[in-house]
């Protein structure tokens, strides 16, 4: 597979994956919303010990269909056997059956577990080595190969391939008189990249040899192209369709560790005597989507380990989606761990953001096992247009309208703030929320808050993990 080695437990890296098997795949969203979110559970090895924070590595696999169809393109089966190495032979075919040498690779397991054919894309070199390989016959195809590798080509080679996202399987379709060797392809073939997913649960402890469970929530990647052309993302439909614990449920993983200093949790961060100890006991937790993921991990870890958390420890979660009926991401979970746990007390609590719903609602644990439900929304104004943000209910809006508990929580006891989710205007939009809370109750000019929220961020105080 190539690449660093992980800095996961258990001896398990990229270099030696373990092969975890899918034990539970479950969808989370309502079946008439489009975005499909998936629970993912695997049987991890009992060596492979995680943290809250930590990812899960994924090597997919692609998908047969198009597998065969590439084979059949570059004129090779899917249970070839090739030697590799050989003076003359770099590529050469074998007959298919027992493999006739030492160096001898199945074929479809090189592309299935190395190589990515059917979804990444290839670089300009690939255009450039298949002009080559183009018959004279075929000028036409073959001017415009060499036009995609050129200098001059770049903008051509971003709008027809990056931008596209075409794999080399469908450049090759595209350019049907290209005859390129099979060494060729093997070299120019981009590599098969692992996804890294927040793992949503807690490592079970004091497992012994018992295989651990760990669990991911996993968005299904589906989108249009610039020129409407669709495109799936290849690990989360892979996952999506692993049938649990079926006859193909074993998966390549591997633990990769996490990049937020979470010092709420116990044993997370360092004491004097190198012992690894937690330092805070308030958090607050912002994660709109699949960005809650890494926070359910958290929240799970210390509702198990609460008596040694203290009870002055407090957590305010807020969660984002569309709809409270259709993508409220482990509801049954979140709600459990409100009514049986004092860490959401006030000023506390679970915030939930429903975009489409317009409104939202934040849950308190009343510490007498009950729990407080509160439905906020924004400020009456003027009616807006359909298509308007500002329709919208989104995390930044529940943070304005709990302003009074999140300045609580941040100012006065000292929590930190862990923000999680996809790249683009999210991260910006709870920054400048986050300003607006200093500016309204700590009474200081908007420049002030913003130095306060920059020495929040050169402290560690405000951390954000976001992917694209």
């Amino acid at each position: 597979l190539g690449g660093s080695t992980g800095e996961g437990g258990g001896g398990w890296s990229r270099e030696r994956p373990c092969f975890a098997e899918v034990t539970a795949n479950e969808r989370l969203t309502s079946t008439s919303n489009a975005q499909d979110v998936r629970s993912i559970r695997f049987q991890l090895d009992p060596g492979m010990d995680f943290c809250p924070g930590d990812s899960l590595a994924v090597v997919p696999s692609q998908r047969r269909d198009l597998m065969d169809v590439f084979f059949e393109r570059i004129g090779y089966r899917y249970d070839d056997w090739i030697v590799l190495g050989c003076n003359n032979a770099c590529g050469e075919a074998v007959d298919s059956g027992s493999p006739p040498h030492d160096r001898a690779i199945h074929l479809g397991t090189l592309f299935n577990y190395c190589l990515d054919a059917t979804s990444a894309t290839p670089r300009s070199y690939f255009f450039h080595v298949a002009s080559t390989f183009t018959p004279p016959s075929d000028e036409l195809e073959r001017e415009k190969l060499q036009e995609l590798s050129s200098r001059e080509g770049r903008d051509e080679l971003y709008q027809y391939c990056t931008r596209e996202r075409r794999s080399l399987l469908e450049c090759l379709q595209d350019f049907p008189s290209v005859d390129m060797p099979l060494a060729w392809i093997i070299q120019l073939c981009p590599k098969l990249q692992p996804r890294h997913f927040s793992i949503s649960s807690a490592c079970a402890r004091e497992s012994g040899r018992r295989a651990k469970d760990c669990e991911l929530t996993v968005a299904v990647v589906h989108f249009k192209t610039p020129w409407k052309r669709s495109i799936s993302g290849l690990c989360s439909t892979f996952l999506r369709d692993t049938e649990a614990n079926g006859r193909n449920a074993r998966v390549p993983v591997w633990i990769e560790r996490g990049s937020l200093s979470l010092g709420i949790i116990p044993g997370s961060a360092p004491g004097a005597d190198g012992r690894r100890k937690g330092h805070n006991n308030c958090a607050i937790l912002i994660g709109p989507g699949t960005g809650i993921a890494p926070f359910k991990s958290v929240v799970d870890h210390l509702v198990n380990v609460q008596r040694e958390v203290g009870e002055e420890t407090r957590l305010l979660v807020f969660f984002g989606c569309r709809s409270k009926e259709m993508d409220y991401l482990h509801r049954e979970f979140w709600e459990t761990c409100v009514q049986g746990s004092t860490m959401f007390a006030a000023p506390g609590g679970f915030v939930t953001a429903f975009s489409r719903d317009q409104f939202g609602e934040k849950r308190t644990n009343d510490g007498g096992g009950g729990v407080e439900t509160t439905k906020i929304a924004r400020a009456a104004g003027p009616p807006l247009p359909e298509y308007s943000t500002m329709n919208k209910f989104y995390v930044q809006d529940a943070i304005d309208a709990c302003s009074k508990e999140f300045f609580d929580m941040l100012h006065l006891r000292s929590a930190t703030i862990h923000v999680a989710g996809s790249t683009g205007q999210m991260p910006k939009d709870v920054r400048a929320a986050v300003v607006n809370v200093m500016v309204k109750h700590n009474h200081m000019l908007h420049n002030q808050a913003e130095e306060y929220v920059k020495r929040l961020e050169s402290t560690k105080r405000y951390q954000v993990e976001a992917w694209s």
